[in-house]
């Protein structure tokens, strides 16, 4: 992986800041899509997390939301309490309906979240993977510890 010093991090961090320059940045607060920024930066080799500590540095704050990044100038700082993990991305992403989880018990929902999870495909895991990275780390540690209560390691 790339220092976070080098020419393609600093490269990818200025694109970033020209993108939402041209939607109105610092003025206004501009979002852009999570799993897209993700996946640009991957194909580059780059650590997203990474880009964004950079920005931080130079005052471009964010918050990750399951679908987009919101970023914003420490002025424009979302007062609004952080929302809760929506499961419907997860959902989404493979191809789910609540509605096949209704009447089961909590060992079939288990099971039957396994057997998708193992049917995933690469992409499918990736966009997971990259939803679960979008949370932030009290979000993660909720949904850990529920995933504990619920039996799952």
């Amino acid at each position: 992986m790339e220092d976070i010093n080098s020419e393609k991090y600093r490269d990818f961090s200025q694109t970033v800041i020209n993108n939402i320059k041209k939607n109105g940045f610092p003025d206004k607060k501009v979002s852009l899509p999570l799993e897209k920024l993700y996946e640009s930066a991957s194909s580059k080799g780059l650590n997203l997390n990474k880009v964004l500590e950079i920005l931080e540095r130079i005052k471009i704050y964010n918050v990750k939301t399951p679908e987009k990044i919101i970023f914003y100038p420490k002025d424009k700082m979302p007062t609004q309490k952080e929302p809760a993990f929506d499961a419907s991305a997860i959902f989404n992403v493979l191809n789910l309906k609540p509605d096949d989880y209704k009447n089961m018990d909590m060992s079939e929902i288990i099971e039957k979240s396994q057997e998708r999870l193992k049917n995933s495909s690469p992409q499918q895991l990736s966009a997971m993977m990259n939803i679960f990275n979008s949370l932030s780390d009290e979000q993660k540690e909720a949904l850990l510890e529920k995933a504990k209560d619920l039996g799952l390691k």
